[in-house]
């Protein structure tokens, strides 16, 4: 008798084990985060060449958090490229080469354009879902005290975006 309780304390927790391990295994891929050629070379001329691996972080969560651990109908992967994006204050490389510069009071109008494709297990493109936005002028950029403040909104509008292609895909997907 004592040894089939604890069995039967053991299976909830085993059913969240199997639960939790199919909708990984179901989740879509999201593959490794590229520039456009002419964001590359900004990057490297005018902002710095550590914005690289702090834009990629900034829409990896974005999506990751956007996604989270929904399956995306047939897609399996997806690719997503940052075509452009402005800082709203300076980074790090610009105040270090530039000593006029002030982290809140210089100020830009920034935001991001970005390309995110669906992509099946072939390689094949199920859908693409682009998104640019900027701040209109100076007036109307983003408050926040971070340098990609502007292209964080944009960012996080994308990865709404792309969830909801998701959601297409797994509606399309459900329909017989």
């Amino acid at each position: 008798m004592r040894r089939s309780t604890r069995i039967v304390h053991l299976l909830p927790g085993l059913a969240v084990f199997l639960i939790q391990t199919a909708s990984a295994a179901s989740r879509v891929d999201i593959a490794p985060i590229t520039f456009s050629a002419a964001l590359i070379a900004r990057l490297h001329n005018s902002l710095g060449n550590d914005e690289i691996p702090a834009l990629q972080q900034l829409v990896s969560s974005a999506v990751n958090k956007s996604m989270g651990s929904k399956a995306c109908g047939k897609a399996s992967s997806i690719k997503i490229q940052i075509e452009d994006a402005a800082p709203t204050h300076p980074t790090r490389w610009q105040m270090a080469n530039d000593p006029s510069m002030d982290f809140l009071r210089s100020k830009s109008v920034g935001g991001a354009d970005l390309t995110g494709r669906l992509l099946d297990a072939d390689g094949q493109s199920l859908a693409t879902v682009k998104y640019r936005r900027y701040a209109s002028d100076i007036h109307t950029i983003s408050m926040a005290a971070d340098a990609w403040a502007d292209a964080r909104l944009t960012v996080d509008q994308f990865a709404s975006e792309l969830a909801g292609a998701c959601r297409a895909q797994e509606d399309a997907r459900a329909k017989p």
